[in-house]
């Protein structure tokens, strides 16, 4: 199969078409944005920010993570208030992971056929139309578990092409070699608003009531529509919608996926962090706040916001640095020590003492993340992009599993026990994976990068083997 991309000397981006002459050559910048801009991306951290589009993409992603953590804390607080059950209330939070399983993949061969950022603003339009009918659920005082359960999952549906299509968009806009740099700054808007947003979501639900919360994240959603529409995503030439061949093109990207060690050995681990790390954090923080530490919505508030302070200080780091060339040994470094953090968290009894340590696992946690898509999307063929993000997307079909399990140690044992095993789990995961993928320990990303491009551009799509970057 012809490898059908459009690519520059920066990777996937093709320089923007002038609106009037219709060429290849770039529209001049106005001179006080060219000042600025060389006065803003000197600092490392931010030199994704000059690419225009990515700006814009990134303060919508922002209100889209305003809007996500709103309504975990919401749900979460909810479901236990109604149930009393650890179980029920990670299953809640949980049951957004469960359409993905079945949709992703067909939301990935869209993704790859159609326009993919008319693909973000759609899954966004729906979002908002579930949020929006389940804030008028809870004010009206009509609020039962299985609603919480029925809106949880059609957001997991509208997640299911707009998880994809963001990662997919996303490498579009920024060039390959910034793009740990990209998603380094993608990752601080979460963890800013994982900051933020819980803490002020706990004091919200105490003052104004939860019905009121959810419909003011269903006014950010609006608001990052509106920004998407404005991104302005490069042409390229989209891989052809056939409904007769969309089993096959399914299949291709799994042969990618199988034959790209890198790719794969990402996934195991993001699946293992989803099933036995976020459902602690998700999951469980309700848990821990009213049965460990006796509190109320605000500490639960203000633990989640100590996640993201955590958070925060880990994505500032990573982008920072910039390209890293022992991107594997990175992920695994810093997913052991987000483990060995869950397991001190399980002993912790306190929160003077649970506080420090949510910070550090957070900022461990973000980097393991960010590094892994960031190496994803590095290696993955742009005509492949879309099928193969929403491959990754499916992986979160195993936080349900994560929250049925750590939720029924937590009924039964309590949720610092869950904790522990769930840590420990983690981390003899980690310490396997070097043993199940020959080489990733010592691959070097930096010292082939460029060659690893240029052979993906090169070799057919229908030999996933031959694109796999090679261990230095």
């Amino acid at each position: 199969m012809q490898d059908i991309r459009r690519t520059s000397p920066d990777g996937d981006v093709p320089p923007h078409r002038n609106p009037v002459t219709h060429s290849d050559s770039l529209k001049p910048p106005s001179v006080s944005r060219v000042r600025f801009l060389s006065e803003l991306t000197r600092i490392r951290t931010l030199e994704s920010f000059q690419h225009r589009d990515f700006g814009v993409l990134w303060v919508a992603i922002f209100c889209m993570s305003i809007t996500g953590w709103i309504i975990n804390i919401v749900t979460g607080w909810l479901t236990f208030e109604l149930t009393s059950s650890p179980l029920l209330t990670g299953l809640a939070i949980g049951m957004g992971a469960v359409p993905p399983v079945v949709i992703a993949p067909i939301a990935g061969v869209l993704i790859d056929s159609l326009d993919r950022k008319k693909v973000m603003v759609v899954a966004m339009a729906s979002y908002a139309v579930f949020i929006a009918a389940f804030g008028l659920i809870v004010i009206f005082g009509v609020l039962q578990a299985w609603h919480i359960f029925a809106v949880s999952f059609l957001m997991g549906v509208s997640g299911s092409f707009l998880r994809p299509a963001e990662q997919a968009v996303l490498a579009n806009i920024v060039p390959k070699k910034r793009l740990v740099n990209a998603f380094a700054l993608v990752a601080f808007a979460g963890s800013i608003t994982r900051l933020i947003a819980p803490a002020v979501t706990g004091f919200l639900i105490a003052f104004i009531g939860p019905g009121v919360s959810i419909m003011l994240a269903c006014a950010f959603v609006l608001a990052g529509i509106k920004l998407t529409l404005l991104v302005r995503v490069p042409e390229r030439e989209s891989h052809q919608l056939r409904p007769k061949t969309v089993l096959s093109d399914l299949q291709e990207a799994g042969r990618y996926v199988k034959g790209s060690h890198i790719v794969l050995a990402m996934m195991v681990l993001t699946t293992a962090m989803l099933t036995f790390v976020s459902t602690i954090n998700m999951g469980l923080m309700p848990v821990f706040a009213s049965e460990v530490f006796d509190a109320g919505p605000q500490i639960l508030g203000l633990l989640v916001a100590a996640l993201g302070g955590g958070m925060t200080i880990g994505t500032i780091a990573i982008a920072t640095v910039g390209d890293l060339r022992r991107r594997t040994r990175i992920v695994l470094i810093t997913g052991a020590i987000t483990a060995l953090g869950v397991i001190a968290f399980s002993h912790s009894g306190t929160l003077l003492l649970a506080f420090p340590i949510i910070v550090l696992y957070g900022a461990t946690m973000v980097m393991t993340w960010t590094v892994a898509g960031a190496l994803i999307q590095s290696v993955v063929p742009d005509a492949l992009r879309g099928r193969v993000s929403a491959l990754s997307v499916m992986t979160v079909a195993f936080f349900p599993l994560g929250t049925f399990f750590v939720g029924g140690l937590a009924q039964f044992f309590g949720a610092p026990m869950a904790a522990l095993i769930s840590g420990s789990t983690i981390l003899m995961v980690i310490i396997a994976i070097p043993f199940m993928f020959r080489g990733l320990w010592s691959y070097r990303a930096g010292d082939n990068l460029e060659a690893d491009e240029e052979a993906a551009d090169d070799n057919s799509l229908d030999t996933p083997d031959k694109l796999e970057p090679q261990p230095a």
